[in-house]
C-alpha cells in the first residue's frame, strides 16, 4: 500500500511532448537536455518534462521534452514524440530539487507503490521551475 506525501493532479487534456532521447540512464540525462534546448528557438521558455520507462530488458529510457504548440510547430520533425495522456496522477512536489537528485528514485518508487497504478504509465518529472519538481506517475482510478 501506497504511504506518503502524495498529491494528485489531473490533465484535463493530452500533453504533446517533443522529446529527445537520452543516450544512457542516469548518465545522459543532463546531455538530453541539453540537446534538447539547442534544438530549440533561443530563449524559448517552455517548461521542461522528463520522461522515464523501463524496457522489458530493464534498462530505463529517459527522454528529456517540451510540450509542443501544436503540430505545425517549426523543427517538430526532429522530435521524438511522447504523449502525456489526459487523467489523474499521483504526485509529489520536490522543492529544491537540484540539491536532492539522489532522492529522486526513492520518491518514484513510492509513486511506483500506487495501488491504482496504471501499468503502462512512464515516470514523469514536470519541472516547475529550477527549484521546484513535480514526480507523477497516473493512476486508473481517482484517488480518496
Amino acid at each position: 500500500m501506497y504511504i506518503g506525501p502524495m498529491e494528485r493532479i489531473v490533465l484535463d487534456h493530452d500533453i504533446r511532448l517533443m522529446t529527445v532521447r537520452a543516450d544512457s540512464f542516469p548518465d545522459g540525462i543532463q546531455n538530453a537536455f541539453g540537446e534538447l534546448q539547442r534544438r530549440l528557438p533561443a530563449g524559448d521558455r517552455r517548461m521542461p518534462y522528463g520522461v522515464s520507462k523501463p524496457e522489458k530488458d530493464g534498462t530505463i529510457v529517459y527522454r528529456a521534452g517540451v510540450a509542443s504548440e501544436g503540430s505545425n510547430e517549426a523543427g517538430a520533425g526532429t522530435f521524438e514524440t511522447v504523449v502525456l495522456r489526459k487523467g489523474t496522477y499521483a504526485a509529489e512536489t520536490v522543492a529544491d530539487w537540484p540539491s536532492k537528485v539522489h532522492t529522486l528514485s526513492e520518491v518514484f518508487a513510492r509513486l511506483l507503490k500506487h495501488p491504482h497504478l496504471d501499468p503502462a504509465t512512464p515516470c514523469i518529472e514536470m519541472y516547475r521551475s529550477r527549484t521546484e519538481l513535480v514526480c507523477m506517475v497516473r493512476v486508473e482510478e481517482l484517488m480518496h
